[in-house]
C-alpha cells in the first residue's frame, strides 16, 4: 500500500509537499482528529529524531490545528480522504518509507503515544537499512 499524493492544502493554502518528499525522506504521518494530547505528544516524540531517519513528519487534520508543532507540516484534510484511502482511522500513525510505501499503521489511543511513536520510528529505522533494489537488510 502506498501513500497517495491527495490534492491537499496546508492551512495557509499552500499545496501538499509531495513533491518535495517524495525519494527524497521517510514519511510520520499522523492522521489526527482535531486538538488531542496524546496525538501531540507522538509529534513531539519523533521531533528529536527526524533528521537523524532522514524522516519528515506530517499531521493531516480535518481543520488546521488550534496549537501546532513547531518542526511539523499540517495538511487539512476535511473530508477524511486520506484515513479512508488507508483504511485507517482518526488517531493512527502510518511509517512511510521514502516511496511513500506504508511500512506501520499505528493506533495512538491503543498503544499509548509514547509507544506508537517509537514503534513508528523504528519502522523508518528499518525501512532506512533495507537495500532499495532487493529489501535486503543491510546492517
Amino acid at each position: 500500500m502506498q501513500i497517495p499524493h491527495l490534492d491537499l492544502r496546508t492551512p495557509e493554502g499552500a499545496p501538499a509537499p509531495w513533491a518535495r518528499l517524495w525519494q527524497r525522506r521517510n514519511l510520520l504521518l499522523l492522521v489526527g482528529h482535531g486538538d488531542c494530547d496524546d496525538c501531540r505528544r507522538v509529534l513531539e516524540t519523533w521531533l528529536p529524531r527526524l533528521e537523524e531517519e532522514e524522516a519528515a513528519a506530517l499531521a493531516i487534520q480535518p481543520a488546521p490545528p488550534e496549537r501546532p508543532v513547531e518542526g511539523v507540516s499540517y495538511l487539512v484534510d476535511e473530508d477524511g480522504r486520506l484515513a479512508e484511502a488507508l483504511d485507517v482511522s482518526p488517531g493512527t500513525v502510518v511509517a512511510a518509507d521514502r516511496y511513500f510505501a506504508v511500512q506501520a499503521r499505528l493506533p495512538v489511543h491503543e498503544l499509548g503515544a509514547e509507544k506508537a511513536a517509537r514503534e513508528a520510528l523504528d519502522w523508518i529505522d528499518l525501512a532506512e537499512r533495507r537495500c532499495d533494489e532487493c529489501g535486503v537488510p543491510t546492517w
